[in-house]
């Protein structure tokens, strides 16, 4: 169950991540922010990719991962999770950064500029 689980986990996580790209391309519809988030989308797709690559070939023969009486052998799971865990950390402070330099961008006052990233950095919880 849980090599199942773990390739649904990165699939919704990409689902979310790509979602708050799409929806921070809708509020700030500018050429220079669309490309940043092509950037982001980009290293989100490659990490997804090799994340579902690397825990669907984690055991060789591939059915070992399920199977735990069929002989061979399976990556360090340890050091998997504490890369993973981290690159998608990493990936999770860039999203939610990413609109803030645009907020600093609007017409607002300093106190208004505030609230909104406020409110953005917030949805990072």
């Amino acid at each position: 169950i849980s090599y199942a689980t773990a390739i649904i986990f990165e699939i919704v996580n990409i689902t979310v991540k790509i979602s708050l790209l799409l929806f921070y391309c809708r509020i700030f519809p500018t050429p220079e922010f669309h490309r940043q988030a092509a950037i982001v989308g980009a290293l989100c797709a490659a990490w997804f990719i090799a994340s579902v690559l690397v825990t669907i070939f984690q055991c060789v023969p591939v059915h070992k991962a399920w199977d735990k009486q069929v002989s061979g052998r399976c990556l360090s799971l340890d050091k998997f999770v504490l890369g993973y865990e981290l690159s998608n950390a990493l990936l999770d402070i860039v999203l939610i950064l990413l609109p803030v330099r645009m907020i600093h961008n609007l017409r607002l006052d300093r106190r208004q500029k505030f609230l909104v990233s406020s409110l953005f950095l917030l949805g990072g919880l």
